[in-house]
């Protein structure tokens, strides 16, 4: 107006400005100013900048570029200035204190401004999109300033982490989790999850290493090994031993990654579920497979042990309980104990075996019968001392005399419970008990492992018998009747005075032969046998009698009755003489008597001898020869002997001869 103005200029940019006017009606005219110094006003509030933005003091936001993307537990520096309304640094020395929102961030110490900024370092350690703030400790009236929301990235996979039920992830925090363990029982698995994480416990989703699961609880059910998906993995874990137990978790494909081992567990007992029977050399070992250890130790027939019987949950964990149990055997011989309480949960009973080879035990639950029973580890029960013998095998009830049993007798060396005694070698003698005759064979058979095999047995005499079987002082065994038949006739048997038939025995005869007399009938027996001398009644051949006398007086041929007869038999010669039979009706049996002494009977007549005969008793003349011719003045001997009837020496005699 008149060629001049009045303008309002505000200058909100610190420092040596110009203000310039342009004629915006002709557009080529215009006037700059001289330099104006512009000066910062009050202290208004706090300008933060990240990494990524500029300072631009006077511009709406005071600032211009972007903030960096940081990386979880990376440190980084923040700018701090004390600025005025249009953000212009603003020199004084308040305290400024740094806060995050990452709870977990790791912040700087609140400093005091030099000449009013101040570089300060910040690490966040969690993953997420977080700010930065700065606040004027000094003078509350300042205002703060909140830097732009940001975000921070994984770091570099470090570790690994395992999360039991209770826990719950924190990335960031000092554990990387919250929250505490829960209690687990025996009886239930339960899930884990395992986490790739950087230093910082923030979850790294692209690592799919193997991972591998352990535990202090040497028993417990592990699942396999299993590659993380997105850098996680649940897996399912049951503890099968009461106490308190961790869990770790392994980088298996990375053995330079931290391992990661959980807070203890608390492991609590599943519910009663079944009975534990423990023999002796076992001992309870809760959450294996078998629930113990150790080998069932040998037992002898007839020992009383004990047993311990414990009510347990599935793990074999002991269950504190005072259940009745019952006890019963595979050994039907055993002596059981009556059914007893448990006290705690346990009890110890005394069982005898009494059976050999593998027996056992079974626990069973008589208070409640829907608890499992329970079977011991079989135990090898070994014989008690030899007591008696016992028969087997019978030898065969009937046999022929002569012929090896058909069925030879099988004795076992046995305790007194029955059981054979395996390790055994002592020597069974057999005997020949009711009946007749030597039993024949190996009457002697040493016994190998406890059983004596006879292999021979035979019985010579046809009769009925019975086997005795002996061993020291152990209870002997009898056989039941043997019905032995004689064999088929092959011999005829001449029975002499004094003798008697003995059939089995070598020469079928017992007794000894009486001395007869000569010129004196006695009889004989013949009779129809079998090899072993055994008498055949069904045997009527017609036998002759013959003998080693020729002079004796032979009876005529006749049958046998019965298979057997008498002779009547005058033997003439004084000396051994036999008697044979001979089968007239088969021409072959034949038979002789023992040797038969005879001797001379009384004296009754003198024989005298000439040069030239021979003494010939039983003889009708009683001398063979023929006088020999003498000659006239020659002398020459005669024998004078004194004489039976039958012209045999009387050698008893001393009467005195005379000679003419």
């Amino acid at each position: 107006v008149n060629g001049t103005n009045s303008f309002t200029v505000t200058l909100k940019d610190e420092g040596s400005q110009t203000v310039t006017a342009t004629d915006s009606t002709t557009g080529s005219q215009t006037g700059t100013s001289s330099a104006i110094t512009v000066n910062a006003a009050l202290l208004a509030k706090l300008q933060l900048l990240l990494p990524g933005e500029t300072a631009a003091p006077g511009t709406g936001s005071g600032k211009t570029g972007t903030p960096i993307a940081q990386t979880a537990g990376t440190s980084y520096t923040v700018t701090v200035n004390a600025v005025d309304a249009n953000w212009n640094v603003v020199s004084t020395n308040d305290t400024v204190a740094i806060t995050s929102s990452d709870a977990n961030a790791t912040l700087p110490a609140s400093a005091g401004l030099v000449a009013g900024t101040k570089s300060f370092t910040v690490t966040n350690k969690t993953v997420g999109t977080w700010t930065v703030t700065a606040s004027d400790t000094t003078h509350a009236g300042v205002t703060a300033n909140i830097s732009p929301s940001f975000a921070v990235n994984v770091g570099a996979f470090a570790k690994l982490q395992i999360l039991v039920p209770g826990m719950n992830a924190a990335p960031g925090t000092a554990s990387g989790y919250t929250g505490a363990t829960t209690a687990q029982n025996t009886d239930s698995p339960f899930n884990v999850t395992v986490n790739a994480v950087d230093a910082n416990w923030n979850v790294v989703s692209t690592v799919s290493d193997t991972a591998k699961i352990t535990s202090s609880d040497v028993n417990a059910a592990l699942p396999g090994n299993a590659a993380l998906v997105s850098g996680t993995q649940t897996f399912a874990v049951k503890f099968n031993t009461t106490g308190s137990w961790t869990v770790t978790a392994t980088d298996f494909t990375d053995g330079s990654k931290t391992a990661y081992t959980s807070p203890s567990i608390t492991v609590n007992l599943g519910a009663f579920n079944k009975l534990q029977v423990l023999m002796p050399g076992e001992s309870a070992a809760p959450g294996t497979t078998t629930g113990k250890s150790g080998s069932a130790t040998a037992q002898v027939a007839g020992t009383s042990f004990n047993v311990t019987v414990r009510s347990v949950d599935a793990s074999w964990n002991l269950i504190s309980t005072n259940d009745t149990v019952h006890l019963a055997s595979t050994d039907a011989q055993a002596t059981l104990p009556a059914n007893t309480a448990l006290s705690g949960g346990s009890v110890t009973l005394a069982l005898t075996f009494k059976t050999t080879a593998s027996q056992t035990a079974t626990a069973s639950d008589v208070t409640h019968t829907g608890i499992a029973s329970n079977t011991g580890t079989a135990t090898t029960v070994s014989p008690a001392g030899a007591s008696k013998l016992v028969i087997a095998t019978q030898p065969s009830a009937t046999a022929t005399a002569g012929v090896i049993f058909a069925q030879q007798p099988v004795i076992f060396i046995e305790d007194t419970y029955n059981n054979i005694r395996s390790n055994d070698t002592l020597v069974v003698t057999a005997t020949r008990s009711a009946g007749a005759g030597i039993l024949q064979g190996t009457t002697n058979m040493t016994a190998v492992a406890g059983v004596a095999t006879y292999a021979n047995l035979a019985q010579g005499w046809a009769t009925n018998i019975t086997i005795q079987f002996t061993s020291g002082a152990l209870t002997a065994a009898t056989s039941g009747v043997v019905a032995v038949s004689p064999g088929s006739f092959s011999q005829l048997l001449v029975v002499a005075p004094g003798q008697t038939n003995a059939p089995g025995t070598t020469s079928g005869l017992g007794g000894t032969v009486t001395a007869q007399v000569a010129g004196t009938a006695f009889a004989v027996k013949v009779m129809a046998v079998d090899d072993e001398f055994n008498l055949l009644t069904n045997v009527t051949d017609t036998v002759g009698i013959t003998s080693s006398d020729i002079t004796g007086v032979m009876p005529a041929n006749a049958a046998l009755v019965n298979g057997t007869n008498s002779f009547s038999v005058t033997l003439n010669d004084a000396g051994s003489q036999t008697v044979t039979a001979s089968d007239i009706t088969d021409g072959i049996t034949t038979g002789i008597s023992s040797a038969i002494t005879v001797n001379a009977a009384a004296a009754a007549k003198l024989q005298l001898l000439m040069p030239g005969e021979i003494a010939a008793p039983g003889t009708g003349s009683g001398k063979t020869g023929t006088p020999s011719a003498r000659t006239a003045g020659a002398s020459y001997t005669v024998t004078v002997n004194a004489v039976d009837g039958d012209w045999n020496l009387v050698n008893t005699v001393t009467h005195t001869v005379a000679i003419t």
